[in-house]
């Protein structure tokens, strides 16, 4: 590439040897977000656990059944709120990195495990449903990042960085 190589918000071209390309790499370079505490995930988990556990009890089963769905049901919450909220588990992500459509994700003891950002990944103004493949894995794994968990900023550029792999 030569002096005439611009990003990709200002024309998104590159010269090469007198011919003209698109520059659609510069977008999927590597971002890095640092996930910490989401204040709204904690109430989405709340709150849709809670209409489950309202659900169950309204049911017409025995008694003993619905205390113990209840209780299946606190214990997820409870799982939930400390594998991705409060982030006290092992396998909880506190860092990813995204290169095109590939992603690199290192969980609360230092693991790093590396997959594919999957086709069903949900990209809102609000939040981000991420699915990745994991090498090796026949399953995917999903986390919901809100912006505040990220920041503001990082969020968006994840936002267009996702869009745009």
């Amino acid at each position: 590439m030569d002096d005439h190589c611009r990003d990709l918000f200002t024309g998104a071209c590159c010269r090469l040897h007198g011919l003209i390309f698109p520059v659609v790499h510069d977008i999927a370079t590597r971002k890095v977000a640092v996930i910490g505490f989401s204040r709204w995930l904690f109430i989405c988990l709340l709150v849709s656990h809670l209409m489950v556990a309202a659900a169950v009890i309204n049911l017409s089963i025995p008694l003993y059944a619905k205390l113990v769905v209840t209780a299946l049901i606190f214990f997820s919450l409870l799982y939930f709120i400390a594998r991705d909220v409060l982030q006290r588990l092992a396998e909880s992500w506190t860092h990813i990195s995204l290169d095109s459509d590939a992603a690199t994700v290192t969980t609360h003891d230092g693991r790093i495990f590396s997959g594919r950002v999957e086709s069903e990944t949900v990209v809102c103004p609000h939040f981000i449903v991420l699915r990745i493949k994991r090498d090796g894995y026949r399953l995917a794994s999903f986390r919901v990042i809100f912006p505040d968990a990220i920041g503001r900023e990082a969020f968006r550029e994840l936002c267009v960085c996702l869009k745009y792999s």
